[in-house]
């Protein structure tokens, strides 16, 4: 009878059904606990996307095509959640995340493709923000836009997107940022020449991709117009600080010859070391000078 091959039929069907028996929300992902018709029971992860959409209920049921297809995808939402967690310590940029997933997940170039167009359309990748941000944060590192260009290319921005983020970082500001890692980074040489600062820094704002121009303006700013009396005053400490340092272990004309190179070496002149130096107490020995 056709009612009866009817019912017969939906009961194997549902002999062939797994039943859901729990599910849980951990790491971003849906910890399935199905029944499958054998009996025996499994635990899928599986994207909360996938659980809402499928419409996924606790005392449902799953034909043996949806088990199937979550089964699939299983390590494709694996990643998914690897990449939430990752983004979540720092924003990355899409060529960033390609290769991490390349090299750190089972995923095929498919599905690593469909993840990162997942991941962009919910906003949680955008390399237009991702410059604009990373830009203004190497800004504050006091780094200049060849270098900051430099940076954002090896993370594979876009040419467009550098140079749309460097407009925003005008002349003004990029001498500000040299004019302030200048005194910053020669603090710590209070003993050198203002010719040897003065270089020092400019080579130093070059490597930190300023322009050359500005470098020199900069140096030359900070350290190009010192008064005489300031340099003199820089050179007496720079000698007498090498007489310290260098009177432990030396005596004498070797002394006096060897806080002469020390201060050549700090890029002071001949004439005006000999000068300091004439005018410093020195015993006998130390006096007959440098021939």
């Amino acid at each position: 009878m056709p009612g009866r091959k009817t019912a017969e039929q939906n009961l194997e069907q549902t002999w062939q059904l797994a039943l859901v028996l729990d599910a849980q929300v951990r790491d971003d992902l849906v910890h399935l606990h199905l029944r499958l018709p054998d009996q025996t029971e499994k635990t899928l992860q599986i994207g909360m996307d996938a659980f809402y959409q499928q419409g996924i209920r606790v005392g449902r049921t799953l034909t043996p095509e949806q088990v199937q297809a979550l089964e699939a995808g299983q390590k494709k939402e694996q990643a998914y959640a690897r990449c939430l967690k990752k983004l979540a310590v720092r924003d990355r940029s899409v060529s960033e995340m390609r290769l991490w997933l390349h090299q750190n997940t089972e995923c095929t170039s498919a599905q690593i493709e469909s993840l990162l167009g997942r991941l962009q359309q919910k906003g949680y990748l955008d390399d237009a923000r991702y410059v604009r941000e990373e830009s203004q944060r190497l800004q504050a590192q006091l780094l200049g836009p060849e270098r900051i260009a430099r940076q954002l290319r090896n993370c594979g921005i876009a040419e467009d997107l550098i140079q749309q983020a460097l407009q925003a970082y005008t002349e003004a500001d990029q001498q500000e940022a040299a004019l302030a890692y200048g005194q910053k980074i020669l603090r710590s040489r209070q003993a050198s020449s203002q010719k040897k600062k003065q270089q020092v820094l400019q080579s130093r704002l070059q490597q930190r991709g300023f322009s050359r121009d500005l470098a020199i303006q900069a140096a030359g700013q900070l350290y190009g117009d010192k008064e005489e009396t300031e340099q003199l005053a820089s050179l007496q400490a720079c000698a007498g600080k090498a007489r310290k340092r260098y009177a432990r272990k030396k005596q004498g004309r070797q002394l006096k010859e060897a806080v002469l190179r020390y201060c050549l070496m700090q890029g002071y002149e001949y004439e005006e070391i000999s000068h300091v130096l004439s005018g410093m107490e020195w015993n006998d020995d130390e006096d007959q000078g440098f021939s």
